[in-house]
């Protein structure tokens, strides 16, 4: 290209403003009651999945160190008065080549209107612009009645807020702070429109006589922009140096760009991995989520850092088939189902359950509701046979309907029986006194202020909810009974190892963990939950939970971690519980599965193992 010549690059969307810009797509989609945490997941998915190649606008500025035909550059915010994607987040680039730059003849004037009075000037010289009167709010009007009673070469106004995104930047500082609202209604009542928008000045334009530019201040991602006015008798160019004539602060390239081919990258890799450990792991060995990371987070001392190690999001896992919406009513709801079970956004026909991040207890999960969802009747191990939403769908649409009968809540002050699971537990402890083999434990890393007083009413108020966490298992006349307490007084004691050195706390929590573990329950007697708080600094703590598997399993220590969390983030506010009151409890579904089998409910299952058995020798 001749010197002199011109290159256009037109909507341009801007890094900086990246996350800013799904963070506003999330939130007009988002529903007035969906909660905050959920809102920053959805946020965190779209930033992940995006596919476009995004630029930062300092990448024009250091190529044009880096390309010494470019002589000056322009970034230009788009035009319109309309609000969508192109006038909110994308920008226009003129590179000019190969053009001798000019420098201003006169003192250039400059209007800070973030300040009042003005910051100093970026160039030597410069004049600042004081607002007509003392404590006056700066105008339009005031800036074009300066443009034409001084008539300047060169004016240039910084630090405009920018009424295009000005909600946005509020919705991200709350994001990030740390008394964030809790829903996206009361986050969008804190939020005001404010600012000046960016097409007003390009109506003042046609006042007076004067070229000008609109870009942004620094990055933009603050939410303010710069004007610049050249007069049309001056020869001089909007170039970035104009506002600062600082060389700008040189990054590596790949920080100018995200990378759009890195979910293609992973869309190879994961699939792959996916394979090979199915070659060599059993099934409930391979891992629910994949996620892929540049490089792991490292402690000061060179160790992983598993705190910082980022939570699957949930958004659909890369799989080696393409997403397949539904078809049909049937998988309509499938893939409803689907999705809250696995805690993910997107579910196609024909992914496979286990392949989406699956076990056996969301299986479990699964079967119940689509039971209470279809009123039909379909085994675990037909889940494994037919793993998709589709050969599932077919499934259900040739089962036999049947009414199942709704569980209902027993009456406390008769015998009340062990379910079958339990049933086992207690004749294998029966045979097995004193063993340890069914004791069950997690620690729960809590990082962060403790307010251990707070911490044991959540513990409390749990053990309260939950008749199984106050229950013992005693023998009458030889057959096993419930016993349920009104109360359960359960301290949570606390060992505190801030005075061992830093290699040491680990092995001390193993050795307690450990101990705990070995130590075992009486089912008649004990309360069948231990809990220990291990303090390893001021703001570091392990909180130990050993039960016998009687009371829990793999499904029930999930459900109460959750609201372990969710009443200690009430407590230590001072708030009541916010969980509502659990209509049934399990001594209610121990007792409805010990109903009398009917035959109408016992048909399938006879089908079922006389297919199963079919060409079975006649004696086993």
């Amino acid at each position: 290209m001749e010197p002199g010549g011109q290159i256009f690059l037109g909507d341009v969307l801007s890094l900086p403003l990246l996350e800013m810009f799904h963070t506003s797509v999330q939130l007009y989609q988002a529903s007035a009651s969906l909660s905050i945490t959920e809102l920053r997941q959805r946020i965190i998915s779209r930033l992940s999945r995006e596919q476009r190649l995004i630029i930062d606008p300092e990448f024009f500025i250091a190529l044009k160190e880096y390309l010494p035909q470019i002589s000056h550059v322009e970034i230009q915010l788009k035009r319109g008065s309309y609000q969508n994607e192109l006038t909110r987040f994308r920008y226009d680039v003129v590179l000019h080549l190969g053009k001798k730059v000019s420098s201003p003849t006169e003192s250039p004037t400059y209007i800070n209107w973030e300040e009042n009075p003005p910051l100093t000037p970026p160039l030597e010289g410069g004049e600042c612009l004081t607002p007509l009167e003392e404590g006056e709010c700066l105008t339009i009007d005031a800036v074009c009645q300066k443009l034409v009673e001084s008539s300047p070469e060169m004016l240039v106004v910084t630090r405009i807020p920018n009424a295009r995104i000005w909600g946005d930047v509020q919705a991200m500082a709350l994001l990030a702070s740390s008394n964030c609202p809790e829903t996206v209604g009361e986050l969008q009542q804190k939020i005001t429109r404010n600012g000046i928008e960016p097409e007003e000045w390009w109506e003042l334009q046609k006042k007076v006589p004067y070229r000008m530019n609109i870009t942004w201040s620094g990055n933009g991602a603050d939410g303010y922009y710069d004007v610049i006015f050249l007069h049309n008798d001056t020869d001089l160019i909007a170039d970035s140096t104009l506002i600062s004539p600082q060389k700008p602060k040189l990054k590596p390239w790949s920080a100018y760009a995200n990378q759009p081919y890195t979910r293609t990258k992973h869309s190879q890799l994961i699939p792959q991995l996916r394979n090979f450990l199915q070659e060599k792991l059993p099934d409930y060995m391979l891992p629910s989520a994949f996620v892929v990371l540049d490089q792991l987070p490292l402690t000061p001392s060179e160790k992983v850092d598993r705190r910082a190690l980022p939570a699957p999001d949930k958004s659909r896992p890369v799989l080696d088939v393409e997403l397949v919406a539904p078809r049909t009513p049937t998988e309509e709801i499938l893939v409803g189902i689907w999705g809250e079970v696995l805690s993910i956004n997107e579910v196609g026909v024909f992914d496979n359950f286990f392949m989406l991040g699956g076990d056996s207890i969301g299986a479990t999960q699964l079967i119940s509701r689509v039971r209470d969802t279809f009123q039909i009747e379909l085994s675990l191990h037909r889940l494994f046979e037919s793993p998709t939403v589709a050969e599932f769908g077919e499934l259900i649409l040739g089962a036999t309907r049947q009414q199942l009968a709704a569980i209902q809540t027993v009456s406390r002050d008769e015998e009340l029986p062990l379910s079958f699971a339990e049933q086992r537990l207690w004749f294998l402890d029966q045979l097995q006194e004193g063993s340890v083999v069914y004791n069950e434990q997690e620690g729960l890393r809590l990082s962060g202020s403790l307010s251990v007083e707070a911490l044991e009413k959540a513990v409390q108020e749990i053990v309260r909810r939950h008749e199984s966490l106050r229950t013992n298992y005693q023998a009458i006349a030889g057959s096993p009974v419930r016993v349920i307490h009104p109360e359960l007084d359960l301290k949570i004691p606390i060992v505190d190892l801030q005075q061992l050195p830093p290699e040491e706390k680990l092995k001390e929590v193993q050795r307690l963990g450990e101990r705990e573990i070995q130590q075992p329950f009486d089912l008649a007697n004990d309360s069948l939950v231990r809990v220990t708080l291990l303090q390893l600094a001021v703001d570091d703590y392990v909180l130990l939970l050993t039960m016998h598997h009687i009371i829990t399993d793999g499904w029930s220590t999930g459900v109460f971690s959750h609201e372990l969390e969710v009443l200690y983030g009430a407590y230590v506010q001072g708030k009541l519980s916010p969980l509502s009151q659990l209509p049934i409890q399990y001594t209610d579904f121990a007792c409805w599965q010990r109903q009398p089998a009917t035959a109408e409910t016992l048909a399938p299952q006879l089908d079922y193992w006389k297919q199963q058995l079919a060409g079975a020798p006649p004696l086993l």
